[in-house]
């Protein structure tokens, strides 16, 4: 089981939904997150925003293996785009958001390896919300947090011949930046004002120092490793409220 699963699963306090849960309680050990909302969007919702809002193609095979756990423990019925009340998800409800999690986290991996080799713009950053550094933030230390276009690859630091244990603030603010904009990507707010509660840590930070750089422990930086450690910070991201998302406008049910 992943890692995010031992810290518990955990849902953004800043993404646009409606509806609060519970509190973390004192002896939780909670991640980029401060509520628990007690509602997930529908897997009909869900598949929407995966292919109509992240473009990611789902087979019939894959609805099947990746969202048929959903209808069983939400009474095997289409429930056409409502919210469905989880409060206390069993195991095996967690065991299959944590299996759709992984698969979405290759998919967008390999699609943002895709564009990169195209040349094409990075996936996460083609949202328009960020603008060009033109005033060198990046690269001024006396600055914690930047929110510039990063140009960060999945093989930047790989490539920089950096090593994760001493990153440069450059490298990671710019790191931190993309895990913004991973989280923009998913409408969800990860950024330097979400703080962690009960620590000095805003969630891009939690997610860099816990995730990121936690990935790369252990043996020599690799393009791979560093292209699976973004999985990580992406598979943490879902699990942390990917599916707690609004669908596309109108989106249109899919035939099973």
């Amino acid at each position: 089981m992943k890692k995010t699963l031992l810290l518990g699963v955990l849902v953004l306090a800043g993404c646009r939904t409606s509806g609060k849960g519970s509190e973390l309680k004192d002896d939780e050990t909670g991640g980029p997150t401060q509520t628990r909302p007690t509602w997930i969007k529908s897997p009909e919702a869900i598949e929407g925003t995966i292919t109509q809002a992240w473009g990611i193609s789902m087979t019939d095979k894959d609805r099947w293996k990746y969202l048929g756990s959903m209808y069983s423990m939400l009474g095997g019925t289409l429930v056409l785009n409502t919210k469905s009340l989880i409060d206390q998800p069993n195991e095996l409800f967690l065991l299959g958001l944590d299996n759709l999690s992984a698969w979405l986290a290759q998919q967008l991996v390999d699609k943002q390896a895709a564009a990169e080799a195209g040349q094409k713009d990075h996936a996460f950053d083609g949202l328009g919300f960020s603008t060009d550094d033109a005033a060198s933030c990046f690269a001024d230390d006396a600055k914690d947090w930047c929110d510039f276009k990063d140009k960060v690859t999945l093989d930047m630091l790989t490539k920089a011949g950096a090593d994760p244990a001493n990153l440069s603030k450059q490298q990671k603010k710019r790191v931190m930046h993309n895990i913004q904009d991973i989280g923009e990507f998913m409408l969800l707010a990860i950024d330097n004002t979400l703080q962690m509660p009960g620590q000095n840590r805003h969630a891009a930070q939690y997610l860099l120092d816990e995730v990121f750089l936690d990935s790369l422990k252990g043996a020599p930086l690799t393009a791979e490793r560093e292209k699976a450690a973004w999985k990580n910070v992406i598979y943490t991201i879902m699990m942390s409220g990917g599916f707690y998302l609004e669908a596309p406008a109108d989106p249109t049910p899919v035939a099973h």
